[in-house]
């Protein structure tokens, strides 16, 4: 990993940095920390039992950054929960891989707010580009997802209790 984030009273930054070839993700916040991304590249990063580039468990901004070939069980570029909702904004996610969300995951009420993005040549055996489950509310405005195998955003709904 390269960046670690584990304080919920602290923003970090990142603007116009790469981050690559990295084991597990290239940046990690747990705990609710805050992260601030911007104008960064992700490149080869994750491996297929861990992370993959972005995994956040905190309220995040994500912009203009590109997202290229890196790889997990879940969420190949950016993973998201546990009730957090990032905005992910004029974002290009293209060959990343992983077994759900070979470009975005998100699970326990993680609300992520997708516009302007584009998704190409995303692999996973559930959502190519984005896979929701356990509560999650997506809200995917004005983004491309190239055909056929990208249309597949697949949602898992969580029965209410009665």
């Amino acid at each position: 990993t390269a960046a670690y984030a584990d304080d919920p009273e602290t923003i970090v930054s990142f603007a116009d940095c790469v981050f690559a070839d990295n084991v597990d993700a290239g940046i990690l916040c747990n705990d609710y920390a805050e992260v601030q991304v911007e104008a960064c590249r992700f490149e080869r990063n994750g491996n297929p039992s861990g992370r993959g580039a972005l995994w956040l468990a905190g309220h995040s901004s994500i912009a203009d950054c590109v997202f290229t070939g890196n790889s997990s069980t879940t969420g190949g570029a950016v993973f998201c929960g546990y009730g957090q909702s990032p905005e992910i904004t004029r974002c290009t996610f293209l060959g990343n891989s992983a077994q759900e969300g070979g470009a975005v995951h998100c699970v326990i009420f993680g609300s992520p707010a997708i516009s302007y993005c584009s998704f190409s040549e995303n692999v996973a055996t559930r959502g190519a580009a984005i896979y929701c489950a356990d509560g999650t509310a997506p809200i995917i405005d004005r983004s491309w997802l190239s055909a056929p195998r990208e249309r597949q955003c697949t949602a898992r709904l969580t029965p209410s209790p009665t």
